[in-house]
């Protein structure tokens, strides 16, 4: 039998990872992500959609003080795609929170058409904690 390991601590310094992973999104349909405790928590909820012009970017917006609502225009290529800097998603229990991510499209080879997503994060924890702004 193995013996506990314990906590597994993860830095991308001079950033701490809250959380690093990988989902293949259904049926292209959106992903959530959330953390913290049922007294203070953060969702992430992400989108992809196509537009006509074929501009990649991103939307932001808030529904709530603790909800991030981020739509993926035009995230289609099959190698990757992603931000050219990791994006402030705000401040929890007093440290800034990050988010990086790179999205693959996993397309039909015969209609070419999109089927799913890969989306690969990390979203980060400044360990310096923020000081209230008077």
């Amino acid at each position: 039998m193995a013996e506990d390991i314990g906590l597994i601590e993860q830095r991308a310094h001079p950033m701490d990872i809250v959380s690093t992973g990988v989902i293949l999104t259904y049926e292209n349909g959106p992903i959530e992500i959330v953390f913290g405790d049922k007294n203070s928590q953060i969702k992430l909820i992400i989108a992809f959609e196509d537009t006509e012009d074929g501009e990649r970017s991103i939307n932001g917006k808030t529904p709530d003080q603790f909800t991030l609502e981020l739509t993926l225009f035009n995230f289609n290529d099959i190698i990757s795609g992603y931000p050219l800097q990791p994006i402030s998603i705000g401040v929890f229990k007093g440290h800034k929170i990050f988010l990086n991510f790179t999205v693959q499209t996993l397309k039909n080879n015969k209609t070419h058409t999109n089927i799913n997503k890969i989306f690969n994060y990390t979203i980060y924890r400044d360990p310096t904690e923020v000081q209230d702004q008077k």
